[in-house]
C-alpha cells in the first residue's frame, strides 16, 4: 500500500495543475529538407574569361552530366579571334540543396527546375563567367519568335581593340530573320546609342542557336538563348537574350538569386568578375553581398541595398553596389534577369546575370 501511494502521488504531481491545457506530444514530422537541384543531363554551354591588355577568350559547346556528377564538354574556342574546335575536357560539379552550384573554379547558381544555371570564376582564376541552359526539347526557328531583350559583352578586333557592352532589343521573325533596334553600347566609358542591325538565325532541332558569327543554345520554349563568339578573326563575344513580356511589375524580382556578371576596367585594362547574393523584395530594393575577383585578386562587396526597377514591358533597371547603372531585361516568371551596362558616362563595360534559387 505504501509503494502503491507514492506512484499516485507522483503521479499527481506529473499532472498538469488545475485551469492548465493538456498538451499531448507532437507527432507532427518536420518537413523534408529541399533536395538539391539535379545537375544530371545534357545542357548548352557558353563561357567568358578575361585576357591580359583586355583580351577575351569565349568558349561555346555542348556538356553532359552523368550520375556521378561528373561533366565532359565538347566546345569551340575563339581566343581573343584564334579559332579552334573538337575540344574537349571534364571536371567534377557540385550542387547543394539551396541552390549553390560549381565546377572547377567556378561558383554561382542554378534555378530549382534545375534548367538555368550560372557560375562565375572564383579568385586566382582569370576573370570569367559560365551559362548553362538545359538541352531539353523540340526546336525550330520558330521557337524564337517575336522581341526579345538582348546583352552582349564583346571585343572589337578592328584596328583599335576596345571593349563594350550594350542593351538591345531583337526581334526574331519565326522564320530565320532577326533585327535589333534601340538601346545603347557602352564602349569603355563612351555611351552611344546602339543602332540597327539585321541577320539571319538558324534554331536546330536539339535547341542549336546559330546566328552566323556566334553559336549557343536555347532553352525549352524559347524562354532564353546565350551564345559565344564563333570564328577566326572575329571578335569574341558572349551574349544572353530573353523574351520580352508586357504586364511585368517590380513584383518579378522576389526572393532569392545569384548573380554573376564580368566587367571591363579600362582605366587599368584588366577584367574583374563578380560572384554575389541578391535577396530582392519585389517592390524596388535588393540587398547584394559577394566577392570580386579583379584579375584574379580577391575583394570583398560589402552588404549594400541597392535599388530596381521593371517596366510594362520587362525593361529592368539595376543599381550595383558601386553605383553603376544596368539596363537590362527579366523572365516572365522572375526566376531569370540579364543586365548591361554602365549607363552612365565614364562608367566600365559590364554584363551581368542573376538566377532565382528559391
Amino acid at each position: 500500500m505504501r509503494c502503491l501511494n507514492l506512484l499516485l502521488c507522483a503521479a499527481l504531481v506529473l499532472l498538469p495543475a488545475c485551469g492548465d491545457r493538456f498538451v499531448p506530444f507532437d507527432k507532427t514530422e518536420s518537413p523534408a529538407p529541399p533536395e538539391a537541384p539535379d545537375i544530371r543531363g545534357d545542357w548548352h554551354v557558353v563561357l567568358l574569361q578575361g585576357g591580359s591588355g583586355g583580351g577575351l577568350n569565349t568558349f561555346w559547346g555542348t556538356a553532359t552530366v552523368d550520375a556521378a556528377g561528373m561533366m565532359a564538354v565538347g566546345f569551340e574556342n575563339n581566343d581573343n579571334g584564334s579559332y579552334s574546335s573538337g575540344l574537349m575536357t571534364t571536371s567534377a560539379t557540385s550542387v547543394a540543396a539551396d541552390g549553390t552550384f560549381g565546377f572547377e573554379e567556378h561558383e554561382g547558381g542554378i534555378t530549382r527546375a534545375g534548367d538555368i544555371a550560372v557560375a562565375g570564376t572564383v579568385p586566382g582564376g582569370a576573370p570569367g563567367i559560365a551559362l548553362l541552359l538545359r538541352k531539353n526539347g523540340t526546336f525550330s526557328d520558330a521557337t524564337l519568335n517575336g522581341p526579345f531583350h538582348l546583352i552582349q559583352f564583346r571585343r572589337g578586333l578592328g584596328a583599335s581593340p576596345a571593349t563594350y557592352a550594350l542593351y538591345a532589343r531583337q526581334e526574331f521573325d519565326g522564320a530565320g530573320a532577326r533585327t535589333s533596334s534601340g538601346g545603347f553600347r557602352n564602349t569603355e566609358g563612351v555611351g552611344v546609342a546602339a543602332g540597327l542591325g539585321s541577320g539571319a538565325y538558324a534554331v536546330l532541332p536539339d535547341g542549336a542557336y546559330d546566328a552566323g558569327s556566334h553559336q549557343g543554345g536555347v532553352l525549352d520554349g524559347g524562354e532564353a538563348a546565350i551564345s559565344g563568339g564563333r570564328d577566326a578573326d572575329d571578335d569574341p563575344l558572349i551574349q544572353a537574350m530573353l523574351p520580352l513580356r508586357f504586364g511585368a511589375t517590380n513584383g518579378l524580382f522576389t526572393g532569392t538569386y545569384v548573380l554573376v556578371g564580368i566587367q571591363y576596367d579600362y582605366a587599368m585594362r584588366v577584367y574583374r568578375s563578380t560572384i554575389a547574393r541578391v535577396v530582392a523584395d519585389g517592390v524596388g530594393r535588393a540587398t547584394a553581398t559577394g566577392t570580386l575577383n579583379v584579375d584574379g585578386g580577391a575583394s570583398s562587396i560589402p552588404v549594400a541595398s541597392v535599388p530596381f526597377a521593371i517596366d510594362g514591358d520587362g525593361l529592368m533597371e539595376f543599381t550595383l553596389p558601386d553605383g553603376d547603372r544596368l539596363s537590362g531585361g527579366i523572365a516572365s516568371d522572375g526566376r531569370m534577369a540579364i543586365l548591361a551596362g554602365g549607363r552612365d558616362a565614364d562608367s566600365d563595360p559590364a554584363f551581368f546575370v542573376l538566377v532565382r534559387l528559391d
